[in-house]
């Protein structure tokens, strides 16, 4: 069986709208919500491990610099420790 998939023309939903949907459409599924507020970007230098073709393709793809989260977890892995990273949806 083939399925198409034609992307919608209409604009796209954004959080509020999905949040609305799950409330109404199944209010029973739905425990807890909670917002948290936006925070400041924070950035931190490349590891001075991270090899510079990889840096450097990065960077090319406008990636100047990683989030201060990814760093911290690559240091843990790049020594050789388990790391799990969880971040919000937007991260």
């Amino acid at each position: 069986m083939t399925r198409s998939v034609r992307p919608s023309s209409g604009p796209r939903s954004g959080p509020e709208d999905v949040l609305s949907r799950l409330v109404t459409g199944r209010p029973d599924r739905l425990r807890h919500i909670t917002t948290l507020p936006a925070r400041t970007a924070e950035f931190a230098p490349w590891p001075s491990w991270a090899p510079a073709d990889l840096v450097q393709a990065l960077r090319g793809r406008g990636i100047d610099e990683p989030w201060s989260h990814q760093v911290r977890a690559a240091e843990i892995a790049h020594a050789g420790r388990d790391v799990v990273l969880a971040t919000g949806t937007a991260s």
